[in-house]
């Protein structure tokens, strides 16, 4: 059984939909981080401002330099969690999409094989399992 990929995607539709669905999410989780980041340094803006220093050029050398290190961290941790997020969905849509993709195939006799075969690490292995039972039984009968 020949098991490479032509193509990213085996069934564009639905793995598309699995990866926009989860950036969404991965979106939201960096809203809340932006948020809470911004409570946190601001807070942090107003601590150096009271106490911290008495020269005024000294607060907004800190200050903005603190401003810089905050939105440094946000693009990294986006750009971080967006790359992850889209390889690991990628990954786990095609475990997905590949039996569904192969079930159909052999179905239709485009799979000439005479059982159902997943590739390693792929979902729905019980699927294959019961599909070549009946496929047994109703040879037999």
């Amino acid at each position: 059984m020949n098991n490479k990929r032509k193509s990213i995607l085996i069934d564009k539709s639905f793995q598309i939909r699995i990866v926009l669905h989860s950036l969404f999410l991965a979106s939201l989780c960096l809203i809340v981080f932006f948020i809470i980041d911004f409570i946190i340094f601001n807070k942090l803006e107003l601590l150096i401002s009271q106490y911290l220093t008495q020269d005024e050029l000294q607060k907004q050398v800190l200050i903005s330099k603190l401003s810089e290190l905050r939105f440094r961290s946000f693009l990294t941790l986006s750009a971080a969690t967006f790359a992850i997020t889209f390889v690991s969905l990628l990954y786990i849509s095609h475990r997905v999409a590949g039996p569904i993709y192969r079930t159909k195939r052999w179905l239709n006799g485009e799979d000439k094989s005479d059982t159902l075969k997943f590739r390693k690490g792929d979902f729905f292995k019980d699927l294959a399992i019961e599909v070549n039972v009946f496929n047994k039984k109703n040879k037999e009968n």
